[in-house]
């Protein structure tokens, strides 16, 4: 059974954890998508689960006579060279 007020859930969950248990008990495939449907409703208009706040990309140059950086979201500095 799906406990309502557990670590990591809100309180007001406790509609969406009964629709949960009724999906889990559903006999056929049509009645277990018509119950994740309501899921996803009660989901994310009840309840916001999270807020994307935004992304950004950090512009870096290099000089001309540098070469081996590697593109990642964190400066490596292992592989460069100065030619």
């Amino acid at each position: 059974m799906f406990v309502p007020a557990q670590a990591g859930t809100h309180c007001s969950a406790a509609r969406a954890g009964g629709l949960v248990d009724q999906w889990f008990k559903a006999p056929e495939i049509a009645a277990q998508k018509k119950l994740a449907e309501q899921i996803q409703v009660e989901a994310y208009t009840t309840e916001i689960p999270y807020v994307l706040t935004g992304q950004f990309v950090v512009p870096t140059a290099y000089r001309k006579n540098v070469e081996g950086i590697i593109i990642a979201p964190v400066p490596f500095l292992w592989n460069v060279e100065k030619r």
